[in-house]
């Protein structure tokens, strides 16, 4: 798998369950058989690009994140070896076009003179300067690709670094299925008449969780629907038939300080990480090589020309530089609308990558459901988005490279001009022979346009540099997310060395949702669990056992109490899905995250025997599509295979036996508990003889010891 679907996996994967993506789409597909109509209801605009972005070249902001951007490469040695190579090889290029330049015009003294031997001694240098300049510009381009092979490998691996990591990869990948609450929006969706409207999903519903290590300050929202945009009157043609453009809400998250309970004025609004590790960083390798390619010496070069050209006159250079100038500043203005429209494709890019993604994830659902004719819609509005900024970048580089091109070609006139005024108003070239003169007239000629030619080219770089300042902004964004949750992430508080029996201690917790409503799900609640203890959660849909379990895991800080338990690395969740790993074996998926060499084969067996699925002892090192060989029982009892077998001090179970047989759980719970270890169960109806937390509305709670022996001993 490539590692743009594997980090496309990650993203989706993170707390064990991908977006609940809402369609934004209305299909009548009554009237063309197999076949949807397209309807996009949101007539709420398309999102200006964020003031952080830097949509100017040049300006602080761009040159900052540019300049970080490229920091990381300094500790690269190969990195700056391979920038020596591209300048030498750059050299040698000039060098030798000069001198191919300035002989090419000694054909005019030998052919006059008809000279043989000059002639072929003239053929013989002339085919071994093109030869040798061949192989020179050949290695500026392999030491360019070697430059940008080691700039991506050394970007890719920091921000990875940054993004998969403890406290950050939760928040940054916003999948808290969370939505900010805007106080002042209508609805969505119409309301009945006498019913209140639909509250924001919260912390109770049954989605999962994935335990490990995670922030204890912020918390990552998930993003809101697509919406769509109404196009003006004189641009929908560039669309064809759809009068509107989908606008894809950011899938960035929104990290809110906990604390505050207003909309943040600094929330990060981003999308898809994972479209800016895989694509936009190779994207933005790419521009970086052309650019330093094509201007390594051109400063010199043109400073050399520019003085060849002055030694005629100083009206050809002043011509030249003033030609140029006037260029550079219409391309200025007119690259300026190019940088958000770069930044909008990228991000219709990437949610149009991850449409597909998410279609291959949930084909078999889909198919069930019946719902190809939806799906072609919503790729279809999402195919809209990407159309719609690749052309509005197509208008304006057609002006751009109108004046990149009339730049280029002009250099012919423009030698003409130079040489014309030296000698028909300055008289220069009057003293030498006819041949002589011809020779001087074409050196002259290729200097002044080789000179125009370079101006020219760094103008011919005006749509790489609107194409480099958007790749920056997307990924300084990226960096920038990346470290606020770190600098934002806590250490875990450990239980006190004198309470060695207790793995959990919850003291006067609160918990709300983190919304701007900021409902109250739990309040006050303080318990104590002991090893081998079990704990039962109870509580209507919406009561907040989810949002207990994420504060418990350090997913959400909360909003008052504390929490003391085990270290982290002795927590395990296993929820209804659980995590999969793409394409590894069920040796690798039951040992994750630890190395498959950390346990032994029998332990391995021992942990399947131990839930009744010892069957699979024999496809161990077996490389297969779990998720889509195992039917929802046996997934569920690999992931509490990998429970028994990992042993953790202490285990959430989040509804993780929905798929097994009521008859089988017991059995399944009673090998857990003979691991000695603690177990903390969610689930919808009571277990007799354990104790049980129940949660009820507005964050009250109540804890009943049972009377009944505990089946499980």
């Amino acid at each position: 798998m490539s590692r743009e679907a594997s980090i496309g996996s990650l993203f989706s994967a993170n707390e064990h369950v991908l977006f609940s993506r809402h369609s934004i789409l209305d299909v009548d597909e009554s009237h063309v058989p197999g076949r949807g109509a397209l309807s996009c209801a949101s007539t709420k605009p398309l999102p200006a690009v964020p003031t952080m972005l830097g949509g100017r070249p040049f300006d602080p902001q761009f040159l900052f994140r540019l300049g970080r951007i490229l920091a990381v490469i300094v500790p690269h040695y190969a990195a700056w070896a391979m920038l020596a190579g591209i300048f030498l090889a750059n050299m040698l290029t000039e060098y030798l076009i000069n001198r191919t330049g300035v002989t090419l015009p000694d054909f005019y003294l030998v052919l006059l003179a008809r000279d043989t031997d000059g002639y072929a001694r003239l053929i013989t240098e002339v085919a071994v300067l093109y030869g040798v300049l061949g192989v020179a510009r050949s290695a500026a381009r392999f030491f360019g690709g070697l430059f940008a092979a080691t700039l991506r490998e050394a970007l890719t691996l920091d921000l990875q670094a940054r993004y998969v990591s403890p406290g950050v990869l939760y928040m940054v990948a916003g999948v808290a299925h969370h939505h900010e609450v805007d106080p002042g929006a209508a609805p969505a969706h119409p309301t009945p008449a006498g019913s209140a409207p639909p509250a924001a999903k919260t912390a109770g519903d049954d989605s999962s969780v994935s335990g490990s290590r995670a922030s204890k300050t912020t918390l990552a929202m998930a993003p809101a629907a697509p919406r769509a945009m109404p196009l003006p009157e004189a641009e929908m043609p560039l669309l064809g038939s759809k009068s509107e453009i989908p606008s894809p809400a950011p899938e960035f998250p929104l990290v809110i300080p906990f604390g505050s309970r207003e909309k943040p004025g600094n929330a990060i609004d981003d999308d898809n990480p994972d479209q800016r590790i895989t694509h936009d960083v190779g994207q933005f390798c790419t521009v970086v090589r052309e650019i330093v390619e094509k201007v390594a010496v051109t400063p010199g070069v043109m400073a050399y020309y520019s003085y060849q050209m002055a030694e005629v006159g100083a009206v050809g250079p002043s011509a030249i530089w003033s030609f140029f100038a006037f260029a550079a500043i219409v391309c200025r203005f007119v690259i300026m609308p190019v940088v958000p429209l770069v930044y909008h494709k990228e991000r219709a890019e990437g949610n149009f990558r991850y449409e597909h993604v998410h279609l291959r994830t949930f084909s078999e659902q889909i198919t069930f459901l019946h719902g190809e004719g939806r799906e072609r819609s919503r790729l279809a509005v999402s195919l809209a988005a990407v159309l719609w900024a690749t052309r509005r970048i197509l208008a304006w580089e057609l002006l751009l490279r109108a004046i990149t091109e009339t730049v280029q070609i002009s250099g012919g006139l423009v030698a003409y001009v130079a040489v014309g005024v030296a000698m028909l108003y300055q008289n220069r070239f009057a003293s030498l022979e006819p041949a002589e003169m011809s020779v001087q007239i074409a050196r002259t000629v290729f200097v002044s346009s080789y000179l125009v030619q370079r101006f020219g080219m760094l103008t011919a770089l005006s749509d790489r540099m609107g194409e480099l300042v958007g790749l920056t902004a997307r990924i300084g964004r990226l960096m920038d997310a990346c470290d606020a949750a770190a600098a934002q992430n806590v250490a875990e508080v450990m239980l006190p060395p004198d309470q060695p029996d207790d793995v959990l201690q919850v003291d006067h917790l609160s918990v709300h949702t983190p919304d701007a409503a900021a409902r109250r799900l739990i309040h006050d609640l303080s318990l104590r669990l002991a090893a081998g203890e079990t704990l039962v959660v109870l509580g209507e849909v919406g009561s907040g056992k989810t949002a207990l379990l994420r504060a418990l895991c350090g997913l959400w800080p909360p909003c008052g109490g504390a929490i003391r338990m085990v270290s982290r690395h002795h927590v395990r969740v296993v929820n209804t899905v659980g995590y999969w790993p793409d394409r590894v074996s069920l040796r690798e998926q039951l040992a994750y995250p630890k190395p498959v060499e950390a346990f032994t084969t029998e332990q391995y067996r021992a942990a399947l025997a131990a839930v009744s699925i010892a069957y699979l002892d024999g496809f161990l090192d077996t490389v297969l599509d779990w998720p889509r060989r195992l039917s929802g029982g046996e997934k569920q009892r690999v992931s509490l295979a990998s429970c028994v077998l990992q042993r953790p001090k202490l285990a959430f179970l989040d509804d993780a036996m929905s798929s097994i047989q009521p008859g089988q759980r017991k059995p399944l719970l009673a090998a857990l508990r003979r691991q000695g270890m603690a177990l903390i169960l969610i689930e919808h109806d009571p277990l007799p003889g354990i104790r049980q937390l129940v949660l009820k509305p507005d964050g009250a709670w109540e804890c009943i010891t049972p009377t009944e022996i505990d089946p499980l001993t």
